[in-house]
């Protein structure tokens, strides 16, 4: 059984930025834009109807008269 680890706030966000770095510099463009899409898809599944149309007007107001 693995012991606990203990990590200052800095050191811990340092570890995550390195791995978040590394992780992402290991991708290829198609990964990266697969990863891109379904992260803010994800993040929009948690928002209401409403605050989808707000975040699109604000961003991209044509996307509302395309439908």
């Amino acid at each position: 059984m693995p012991t606990e680890t203990t990590m200052t706030p800095e050191e811990r966000n340092k570890l995550q930025d390195d791995y978040v770095n590394q992780c992402v510099d290991d991708m290829d463009l198609k990964t990266l834009i697969a990863f891109a899409h379904d992260s803010i898809s994800c993040d929009l599944d948690d928002h209401s109807d409403n605050e989808l149309v707000e975040i699109v007007k604000e961003f991209y107001p044509e996307l509302l008269n395309a439908n």
